[in-house]
């Protein structure tokens, strides 16, 4: 039979195609970290920071990308396959690269949250099948009488299916199956003599599937990769420079080495810094600030903060130096993280937590655009709140036994957990403190001894128990029908009230406790001292080591110190802690006494 040139032409084109899909595969493989981290990160899908509308279009649908060109290059081999069934050899492996990037195909899109079942289809797929066709091909090898290619081949399917054997654990699928597909397509195109005539039915197919689907998808998909790349690298190395200049316009502030703690506060809708002596340092001028950073460099140790005012961003001191900065990418980072979070969290539509979340939003714009990969060591860390908060204590379970003792001079305390879960003695559903069942024994120092069975203030984490310790050094409790709760004090005393309080801490001798009214999701904080005088009520209170923030009932939120004496002046927003437990009670409420500390021994009473 006379061969046809135009038939050998078309399989060639197939194969070509497929190594240049093979090539961008790859490219996409080991740049795709690359391109994604410098994208943000939004609520549904990936913004692209430099707002090109290829590139992010490519970031944000890479999955269907994927899958259209799995499926192109599996149609257009499954047809190869076809079209040559009557020259076995090459359309056996047209038959393997095809099936390859459907089962791709699936996996990624039916099968892609079905691990278990990925991993034995690969087994029976690229291990168990080709392993079975080779023994067979051995047993019949006298018989069939092989050429050096064919055995070739059947020793490279027992290398690669024992490959990819070890390999499934690594979640490594048929990438070797498709290599050697392609090798064995490319030498039996050109050692094969007999191709057949192909009829006009099979050019338009040729056209339709091999010259137009099989092409087009794999020429744009290696463009928009290298594509993809080239932007990506174009505008990384500008950031890297802008970033090299804030460094270098950072350590030439003055003020720039001062350690002391800046608190960012709100006013009039401007932003500023006090100290944590309630003292301005930075007038609230600024529509946006960020927390203050340090950045460690050659050893030596800056302190500094980003503002805008207008449309110009700056770089800040502690002492109110500032410099200009280039916006240019900064800018990008802050207008789309602004979109992609602000207005995520926005829908809460809590004044405190906007404001909150306006400065994170923009705090967040200064991390994206600062981190990149610098040739010097550079630390970057940001002084917030976490570091300067104080920290609760917790009574661990040192030995494993599953009981937890608590000593002082005045008492031993042994507390055995009954159930091994976190139970809540609230049936209010937004209740925010857990408690564990145990008993509870006190050995004190006089010789009485007393047990009880009630709730005891924990939580479990990492399936690990943690007692809470008040920072005086009280055990908090509450009575198992939830209506009363207290602590042991000192001398092991029960110290009890009555009503829906949670305790915050006793501290310095200043009890602070919190009430929840669940119908409108509000929460009050109360101060009193020791003998049950109350000192404060609050609709939202932060402890320090020195110093507490509240928000007053008129929503303005000010310093106090130790004492809760006003250090500060009134402020719109305070930064340090907004986003916690009572963002949903932020306005109003009347003082309600409770009852007071008794002083004598007995202590357990109303």
């Amino acid at each position: 039979m006379i061969e046809k040139k135009w038939n050998k032409s078309t399989n060639y084109i197939v194969s070509v195609f497929n190594v240049i899909g093979i090539i961008a595969f790859c490219i996409l493989y080991f740049s795709i970290d690359y391109i994604f981290y410098n994208s943000l990160s939004s609520p549904d899908g990936y913004i692209y920071i430099y707002d090109n509308f290829i590139v992010e279009s490519f970031i944000k649908n890479i999955e269907k990308i994927l899958l259209i060109f799995y499926l192109a290059l599996g149609i257009s081999n499954i047809v190869s396959f076809v079209q040559n069934r009557k020259n076995k050899k090459l359309s056996f492996w047209y038959f393997v690269f095809g099936a390859i990037c459907i089962a791709f195909a699936l996996q990624s899109t039916i099968l892609k949250d079905n691990l278990e079942i990925i991993k034995y289809l690969d087994i029976i797929l690229f291990v168990v099948i080709p392993i079975l066709i080779t023994i067979k091909n051995f047993i019949y090898i006298k018989k069939y009488k092989p050429t050096k290619i064919k055995i070739f081949s059947y020793i490279f399917v027992i290398i690669i299916s024992i490959l990819e054997l070890f390999s499934i654990s690594f979640l490594v699928y048929g990438e070797l199956w498709i290599i050697l597909s392609v090798i064995m397509q490319f030498i039996y195109i050109h050692i094969e003599k007999n191709i057949e005539k192909t009829n006009n039915f099979n050019k338009v197919i040729d056209v339709i599937i091999h010259y137009l689907l099989h092409a087009l998808v794999v020429v744009m998909f290696l463009i928009l990769n290298i594509y993809a790349i080239i932007i990506t690298k174009m505008w990384d190395n500008e950031r890297k420079n802008q970033v090299a200049q804030l460094i270098q316009d950072i350590s030439l502030l003055k003020g720039n080495t001062k350690s002391e703690l800046y608190i960012p506060v709100e006013k009039d809708k401007k932003y500023g810094f006090i100290n944590e002596d309630g003292e301005e340092k930075i007038a609230c001028e600024y529509d946006k600030v960020t927390y203050f950073y340090s950045l460690e460099k050659n050893n030596e140790k800056y302190y500094f903060s980003l503002a805008k005012k207008g449309n110009n961003y700056y770089v800040i001191s502690k002492s109110g130096d500032k410099a200009t900065l280039d916006s240019s990418i900064l800018s990008k980072f802050d207008n789309l993280s602004e979109e992609a979070i602000f207005n995520n969290i926005n829908k809460y539509n809590y004044k405190n937590g906007l404001v909150y979340s306006y400065i994170e939003t923009f705090d967040f714009s200064l991390r994206a655009f600062i981190s990149t990969d610098n040739n010097e060591e550079i630390i970057f860390e940001r002084q917030d709140k976490d570091v300067y908060e104080k920290e609760k204590i917790y009574i661990e379970d040192e030995k494993n036994l599953g009981r937890y003792y608590y000593k002082n001079e005045n008492y031993l305390m042994l507390i055995e957990p009954l159930e091994d879960e976190e139970i809540y003695a609230s049936d209010d559903e937004y209740f925010m403190y857990s408690y564990l069942k145990c008993r509870v024994t006190v050995k004190r120092a006089d010789g009485e001894e007393t047990s009880e069975i009630e709730y005891i203030q924990g939580s479990i984490e990492n399936s690990e128990i943690k007692i809470n310790v008040l920072t005086d050094g009280y055990i908090p409790f509450r009575s198992l029908d939830g209506l009363s709760g207290g602590w042991y004090d000192s001398w092991g005393y029960r110290v009890k009230y009555n009503g829906k309080y949670e305790i915050e801490d006793v501290r310095n001798g200043k009890i602070i406790l919190i009430q929840y009214n669940s119908s409108d999701m509000d929460c009050k904080y109360f101060v009193f001292d020791s003998n049950g005088t109350g000192i404060i009520q609050t609709l939202y209170l932060v402890m320090f080591d020195n110093y507490y923030w509240i928000i007053k009932e008129n929503g303005k939120c000010v310093l106090m110190n130790s004492d809760f004496n006003q250090i500060s002046e009134e402020y719109d927003g305070l930064l340090w802690g907004i986003w916690g437990r009572s963002l949903k009670s932020l306005l109003g409420g009347i003082l309600r006494t409770v009852p007071k500390s008794p002083q004598n021994k007995n202590r357990e009473n109303s």
